[in-house]
């Protein structure tokens, strides 16, 4: 008695979904990765854990996007998606001017801002009375 080929198409693990997955998982994965490594600078500028996620993420999307049907092509084509979405931003970024800054204990330009109270103030009238500390915060804590 042999099978039809319905029922062996039925047996046959679907492992282009499954890669689909992994894939999507990867990609996504980068960006926390990324996030939580920022304090560390080569990885900051480098991005190399969230790069090597994402090229894992994506070879496992061009393996799926092989054995798969229309779901997984679906999954693999954002997993690409979002691969060179993080890779054009990251490259983006890196192109933009650095920021300039200012030396321990040299003297600030004179800019206004608002107090807590919505009242303009200058660093030039708050230095005509005392002494003035600038305390710049990160961007991230």
């Amino acid at each position: 008695m042999s099978e039809s080929p319905v029922q062996t198409d039925l047996k046959k693990p679907r492992r282009g979904w499954t890669l689909a997955l992994l894939g999507l998982l990867f990609a996504l994965g980068a960006l926390p990765v990324y996030m939580l490594l920022i304090d560390n600078a080569f990885l900051r500028r480098t991005a190399l854990p969230a790069f090597v996620l994402f090229g894992v993420g994506c070879l496992l999307a061009l393996v799926a996007w092989r054995r798969g049907r229309w779901g997984t092509w679906i999954m693999s084509s954002l997993t690409l998606l979002l691969g060179t979405a993080f890779t054009a931003m990251f490259l983006f970024a890196m192109g933009l001017p650095a920021a300039t800054t200012i030396q321990t204990a040299s003297i600030a330009p004179d800019f206004t801002l608002p107090d807590q109270t919505g009242t303009p103030v200058s660093l030039r009238s708050v230095r005509e009375k005392d002494r003035a500390l600038l305390i710049f915060y990160r961007g991230h804590w």
